[in-house]
């Protein structure tokens, strides 16, 4: 479950309520996503899809995450950058036939810490899903 603990711990200040729904323009999907209280340009999202490990893999090349990641799902990869290619993290993991992918749009921060941000929401969204 992506609670707003991970949020803050991502981004490192408090945040707003979190906006979801549907995945667009993919059904099939849910996001979250959490923006920083004073700072609407410091956010984090996650979304959560089901597929295939290869439609899995394409989402994961066309985001630029190519970096492998051990211990998230049965699958993941990452990029240091946010998905926009802003400074963030990304990561993209797969299990049991569902994609997250998490993004952390955030200026200044220690990129290990973001990292590790992405990471943790990802698994913790994997395991959250049935």
């Amino acid at each position: 479950m992506f609670t707003s603990d991970l949020a803050i711990a991502a981004l490192g200040v408090p945040v707003d309520t979190p906006s979801g729904g549907d995945v667009v323009p993919r059904p099939n999907g849910i996001y979250c996503h959490y923006k920083a209280a004073a700072d609407g340009n410091t956010n984090v999202e996650a979304q959560l899809k089901d597929m295939t490990q290869a439609e899995f893999e394409a989402l994961a090349d066309t985001l630029g995450a190519t970096t492998p990641i051990q211990g998230v799902g049965s699958i993941a990869f990452g990029r240091s950058t946010s998905i926009m290619g802003i400074p963030g993290a990304a990561v993209a993991a797969w299990s049991n036939g569902r994609g997250v992918t998490v993004s952390i749009n955030r200026e200044g921060a220690d990129q290990a810490v973001m990292t590790a941000a992405a990471q943790a929401i990802a698994a913790a969204v994997l395991l959250a899903s049935p």
